[in-house]
């Protein structure tokens, strides 16, 4: 098994647990803003949440589910960052679609 194949098993395993713990699809798609047939998708391996829906989980689940599990391509797991846990030298650099003005 692939590394992404294990993350997608994960992130399956992860969001299941999530449902559960708001209460259903539909309530889970009320707290996140979201359609719940956004989440079916999910579910079905059909689309991944959006970078904004990976970080609103993680804030929701008080860090139980990370990023780094739910959209390992944009948010690569913190090892891989030259072995340190610290943002330290690294410049932020918004989405151009979130941010309107010059990058």
């Amino acid at each position: 098994m692939d590394d992404d194949e294990h993350l997608w098993d994960l992130w399956e395993q992860e969001l299941v647990w999530l449902i559960g713990w708001a209460g259903g699809v539909n309530k889970l798609g009320g707290v996140l803003g979201i359609n719940p047939s956004a989440i079916s998708r999910w579910l079905r391996r059909q689309r991944k949440p959006s970078p904004q829906q990976a970080l609103a989980i993680e804030a929701l689940t008080e860090g139980r589910i990370k990023r780094e599990i739910i959209r390992p391509d944009i948010y690569p797991p913190a090892v891989l960052m030259t072995g340190t846990t610290t943002m330290e030298g690294f410049h932020k650099k918004p989405f151009r679609t979130l941010d309107k003005g010059p990058v």
